[in-house]
């Protein structure tokens, strides 16, 4: 692992210090980062610990720190592609990431030294995944959807703000000769990826590669801080849906099933359990994740769970211009037509070389 670690004193902020360094190299990143209310599971060493394992991007951290109490905080990944460039991006590979920061005033500074470090790094351009307050006033390269579920202990509470639609899929499948599987082991990851190539294949896309899962099954779910959830029928896995897990709130990350299944509504019954899981043990809140404007049927799912809907605005500036970059949805191509055809066994190694690139 690439080590960075640098301090920069202001005589401007008297006692204050800019410090940049490897969140990985600190036994205390996690410590620091839950102090800030901003601060979700994609803040945390264990998701920089899976990306940087399975695609060797390096974590930058640039944090504000006034007589030892770090006041504003921000986490970069470094993409290195001689496809795409060498970028910072916060973060690859995830939904939503907020820069961390109790008081506003502390952001012009911050600002200062997220640029001087992508000019000392010779990044081609900075990316920020969130509404992020560092970069508020930019006009928007891409807009995703958000989606977020309150909850509470009361499963009639609950499912009395289901859509009807979604409600009658819900007895449907309780009606079905469905179960529910909630071990999160590496036995279930092998089998919720299989139903993830075939999602992928019918989507056009090819699958993330399977050493990121295992990093994933490593990392999180063997520690708690994830779940897996896996619909059954006649013991065979159907559907499934894999989350992740910060305090008191859940993200749904992925999902996946068997087509040939859809009018059992394995999904609904998938996401149900899930919710009732996660209300029961104390959490507050699930995050849908983001959602492509083009994707109406994922929207339409999201949604009729009750959740509230905001847009979620990624920034990317280039760097020696100082100009946003417009980018497109890349959920909707050619490149959907290939990959709906081609063999799984392909699709899957073109999944382990590109990723990395796309980041």
């Amino acid at each position: 692992m690439t080590s960075f670690t640098q301090q920069i004193s202001r005589e401007s902020l008297s006692s204050s210090q800019i410090s940049i360094f490897n969140p990985l190299e600190r036994s205390d990143w996690d410590a620091l980062v839950s102090r800030f209310p901003q601060c979700s599971f994609f803040h945390t060493s264990a998701w920089l610990k899976v990306l940087n394992e399975t695609y060797g991007y390096l974590p930058i951290a640039i944090a504000l720190t006034d007589q030892n109490t770090t006041r504003a905080l921000t986490v970069f990944m470094e993409v290195d592609s001689w496809i795409t460039g060498k970028r910072g991006v916060s973060l690859p590979f995830t939904d939503e990431c907020q820069t961390l920061l109790f008081d506003e005033g502390d952001l012009p500074l911050l600002l200062d030294q997220v640029y001087a470090l992508a000019a000392k790094q010779n990044w081609e351009s900075l990316e920020t995944r969130s509404a992020s307050v560092l970069e508020k006033n930019a006009l928007p390269s891409l807009v995703h959807y958000t989606h977020k579920l309150s909850l509470n202990p009361n499963p009639n509470s609950l499912f009395s703000q289901f859509s009807t639609s979604n409600r009658r899929a819900i007895r449907k499948a309780e009606a079905s000769e469905l179960s529910i599987d909630q071990e999160s082991s590496l036995e279930n990851l092998k089998s919720f990826y299989k139903l993830l190539c075939l999602t992928r294949k019918r989507h056009g896309m090819p699958p993330q590669p399977w050493m990121f899962f295992r990093a994933i099954q490593e990392r999180i779910l063997s520690q708690g801080r994830g779940s897996l959830f896996l619909a059954t029928y006649k013991s065979a896995p159907i559907a499934g849906a894999l989350f992740l897990q910060h305090k008191q709130n859940a993200i749904y990350k992925f999902g996946a099933s068997n087509e040939s299944f859809q009018a059992m509504r394995p999904n609904n019954f998938v996401m149900w359990n899930a919710i009732k899981s996660f209300a029961q043990n104390g959490c507050q809140q699930l995050d849908f994740g983001r959602t492509s404007l083009e994707n109406k049927g994922l929207r339409r799912f999201k949604l009729a769970w009750g959740s509230s809907e905001k847009t979620l605005p990624y920034v990317r500036r280039n760097i020696k211009t100082q100009s946003i970059e417009i980018q497109s949805d890349q959920t909707h191509g050619w490149h959907n037509q290939i990959f709906k055809i081609l063999p799984t066994p392909l699709s899957r190694l073109a999944g382990q070389l590109l990723y990395k690139h796309v980041a």
